[in-house]
């Protein structure tokens, strides 16, 4: 991924909602079965750390406002 590519699927994951995000993943895993190149298979890595850091965050911030 670019840098472009990066910074935009970050900026869509910061206000993406939930179903957004649900179906998001799954693209990003049937994408994992697809794709083989080692480069593709890096991209699709990277977009899931990023997606999982977007999940965590999120948590930890529902906690803070519970806790």
């Amino acid at each position: 991924m670019d840098k472009e590519s990066i910074k935009n699927f970050i900026n869509w994951l910061e206000y993406a909602n939930d179903e957004e995000l649900r179906v998001k993943r799954e693209e990003i895993m049937l994408a994992f079965q697809k794709v083989s190149s080692k480069e593709g298979r890096a991209d699709i890595n990277l977009a899931m750390r990023l997606y999982d850091e977007e999940i965590i965050s999120r948590l930890a911030l529902t906690s803070k406002k519970h806790g």
